[in-house]
This record gives structure tokens, sequence and C-alpha cells, in this order.
């Protein structure tokens, strides 16, 4: 719509194509961008927020088709399902048609937490303690406490018991607990190296934590700051994080392909040398204290009130890859569509 640039967005879509094809109400004014506002709900701000992932893994595959020489004819393009909207209607759907996708050869991290709700955060800062006292003295990598050789079955059951933000869509405990346990019967993700991302020198403003640490008094709590107006970190991980707790035999696999594949970033190449039978897990403990007195533009403080939340315990699941693993919904296209 010319020159609108304040709008109010309440009106729910059960479909993808519908609920994109509504952003173009939004308007936009070219000079005026800044002046652009949308008010809209906190369901519509995820559901956005999940189809803009949705669009950035379709894009990435394009691009993966695109460097394979493969075209439309060749293989159709997979888009994940969602439990709450419908790709398109099905009238509209065509050729496409439900397939399966494995969560192998995937880093899945936890970004959406409930901020509002400062109580829900107790119940993983007191379940994460509980499981790394289990796990004895811990080793050392990289500045960091690091457990290697971790039977399957006790990560399976801190991962069942963890809990992920109720409107979470992407990274669930139940869907990743499910892969674990089904992906542990068929002989893989058997072990696992368990490390805690602290900070090495802790900062005062952020504090520290007991998190059960067999030799540890406390860790170094880290920071992560939330997008403006929204319930996300973004991101929990660093770059390099999905590198650690490798055999040496990952590693020199892992090196190996650095070297085939200077141009690709590291996180995808790790995931490729890792032995399947072994998984990963990494436990961020973030600081409730995150951002306050520092000001970034586009982020804001995890809590409003720090004094009446507890720490934020984030997860992330380095998954191998893998030739037999249980999967996840999605809509694919069918190939071949026109051919004679």
């Amino acid at each position: 719509m010319e020159g609108l640039t304040v709008s109010y967005f309440i009106r729910r879509a059960n479909t993808y194509d519908t609920l994109m094809q509504m952003e173009r109400w939004f308007g936009y004014r070219e000079g005026y961008a800044d002046l652009t506002r949308v008010y809209t709900t906190t369901w519509l701000e995820q559901w956005f927020r999940d189809l803009a992932m949705v669009e950035d893994e379709v894009r990435g595959d394009i691009a993966r088709y695109q460097q394979e020489g493969l075209t439309p004819l060749d293989v159709g393009v997979r888009i994940r399902s969602h439990p709450a909207m419908l790709v398109t209607s099905p009238l509209k759907m065509g050729t496409g048609r439900p397939i399966s996708v494995a969560f192998a050869d995937q880093l899945q991290q936890t970004v959406t937490f409930p901020f509002d709700d400062s109580g829900w955060f107790t119940h993983n800062v007191d379940l994460t303690r509980r499981f790394l006292s289990d796990l004895g003295r811990p080793g050392t990598e990289r500045n960091v406490p690091m457990w290697t050789r971790v039977p399957g079955g006790e990560v399976l059951a801190y991962v069942q018991a963890y809990r992920t933000d109720p409107n979470a869509t992407r990274v669930r405990s139940e869907l990743l607990a499910r892969y674990i346990e089904e992906q542990m019967q068929v002989g893989e993700l058997a072990e696992w190296s368990v490390g805690v991302m602290e900070r090495p020198s802790p900062d005062p403003r952020l504090g520290t934590i007991d998190l059960g640490v067999v030799g540890r008094s406390t860790v170094g709590l880290i920071e992560r700051t939330r997008l403006t107006g929204q319930n996300s970190v973004k991101a929990i991980t660093s770059p390099e994080d999905q590198t650690i707790g490798m055999t040496d035999t990952e590693q020199r696999r892992f090196e190996t392909l650095r070297q085939s594949f200077p141009d690709e970033p590291q996180g995808p190449l790790s995931r490729r040398a890792r032995d399947p039978h072994r998984g990963l897990l990494l436990i961020y403990p973030v600081s409730k204290h995150s951002g306050v007195g520092r000001s970034t533009p586009g982020r804001t403080t995890l809590f409003n009130d720090p004094s009446s939340a507890d720490h934020v315990i984030g997860l992330a699941v380095v998954f191998p890859a893998s030739d037999s693993a249980v999967t996840v919904p999605y809509i694919v296209g069918s190939v071949g569509v026109g051919r004679e």
C-alpha cells in the first residue's frame, strides 16, 4: 500500500504462502524505511521467524544443487514442515508430497526462551547441576570442562528432562530425545562428548554459577543478549564451537576435509568428520545479567528485572552425518514435472 508506514497485523493464516503474501500489506516507503512499524502478536512474530528460517534453508539447498549441477528435473526442493501451518492448501499442493529428513549432519541449538517467565529457568539450572555432578571429574579442552565417552543413555535422560521454549518450533526437547533414542537403537550416538562452554576468565559483571562440576566450585557465565522485541538470542554458539570434543582420528579427518574444501565453514566439515557413534552436547551457562549496562543496536537485556530471574542454560547438540538416521517431516516437490 503506497505510503503505508504503520500496520497492526493480527490475522492468523494456516499456510506458508498466505502468510508470506500478507507481508506485502506491511508497506514500504522509499527513503522512509526507518519509520516503518509493524505491531503484531507473539504467535505471528514467531511464525514469521520460522518462515524466515524455512526460506533460508530452501535457498541453501538450491545453492547446493547449483554447485552440484542439478536442475529441478533432477531433484525436488524440500521445504521443512511446521506443526501449526501447511505449506499451502491441499488443492495447491500438486505433486508435492510429505517426506522425512533426519537430524543427521545438523547443529541444533536453543535460541528462543520464555524470558517473560523468570521462574521457568530454575528447572534447567537444577537439572544441569545434577547431570554434570553425576559425570564425575572432567578433563579440559580449550580451557573449558569436557567429558568424553559419556554413555548415550545419560545424555538422552538429560535432553528428555531439559525444558525447551514451549513456543519453539525447530528445537524441541522431545524431538531431539526421540532422534537420539532411535539412533541408539541402531548403534549410533552411543557415546557423547559433553562440554560446558564457560567463560574461562570470569567477568564480575556477569558472575559465576555452581553447576556441580567436580573439582570446580563455579564456572564463568557467558553473555548472550536477545534481539529487541523478541524472545530470541539468534545464536547460542560461536562458529568454532562445533570443532571441539573430537578424537584424534576425527581431528585428522577434519583437517583433511579442510584442505579439500577450504571455502566451506568449519561447522559442516566437523560434523562430517565425526564418527556416527559419537555425538556432541555443549552446555552454555548464560548470565541473567547479560546486556545490563551496555547498549548495542538491535539488542537488549535478557530480563527486565534480572534480580527476579535465574541464569539461562542454553544447549547446542551437534549430530554427526549418518546413513541410518530417523527423520523429521518435510514437504518436497516431485522431480521431472513437464518432462516428455
